[in-house]
């Protein structure tokens, strides 16, 4: 995947230099008396529900290493659920190089801006939620109005986890879809043409699912 492939290749030196390098940064997340206590509790109950028995304890222990690690490098954020299947979806697909794994999480989230739907109060994930069901109602009325009327599904019902997770939870889009999504997501210009991106894709999902809709 092109995306994937460059990160693997030529990680974003100025990350690097930003802080005092991943090693350092797992390090004060496991400190005994570490200032993100809070998030790791979260952590702690998230990585289970993201990684698979059947993957093993090694990929879960690196999952919980790498959010970790963030949750010290943007302390505004800590952790939030959600980016527990970001980052497994990065490690499994870099070869399970946790460090590199790490660093395209920063790189994603930092900049695309996508550490704005992340943020406290996750002001910016109920903007775009807000403006979904603005768009639905423009663009598929028809679906709109059962989503609306029938069954009382405003989009932060449903949403939020497409969001969140950038689809990568896995319910809503195959892995194929998903790897395409992000392949256009990461190389796109800027964060608003990659938040418009992800706007047409959830918009396009929702009129795929507008026949089913009616049936229900």
């Amino acid at each position: 995947i092109r995306w994937w492939q460059q990160q693997q290749e030529d990680i974003n030196e100025s990350l690097h230099s930003s802080c005092n390098g991943y090693a350092s940064l797992v390090a004060v997340a496991f400190a005994e008396y570490s200032e993100i206590d809070e998030a790791m509790a979260v952590i702690e109950v998230d990585v289970p529900r993201t990684v698979p028995s059947s993957q093993g304890p090694e990929l879960a222990a690196s999952l919980r290493r790498i959010l970790a690690a963030y949750a010290v490098f943007a302390p505004g954020i800590g952790y939030c659920q959600g980016m527990s299947y970001i980052a497994f979806r990065l490690l499994l697909r870099l070869g399970g190089n946790e460090e590199i794994a790490f660093w395209s999480l920063v790189s994603v989230l930092e900049t695309r801006n996508l550490k704005a739907f992340y943020l406290p109060g996750l002001r910016r994930v109920r903007i775009s939620c807000f403006q979904l069901d603005k768009l639905t109602v423009e663009y598929i009325p028809n679906v709109a109005k059962i989503l609306d009327e029938k069954l009382g599904l405003p989009s932060v019902c449903y949403a939020i986890v497409w969001i969140q997770t950038l689809f990568a939870e896995g319910r809503a889009l195959p892995d194929p879809a998903v790897d395409r999504l992000w392949d256009a997501l990461f190389v796109v210009d800027s964060p608003a043409e990659a938040r418009a991106l992800l706007m047409r894709i959830m918009l396009a999902l929702i009129s795929l699912l507008g026949p089913y809709l009616a049936t229900v």
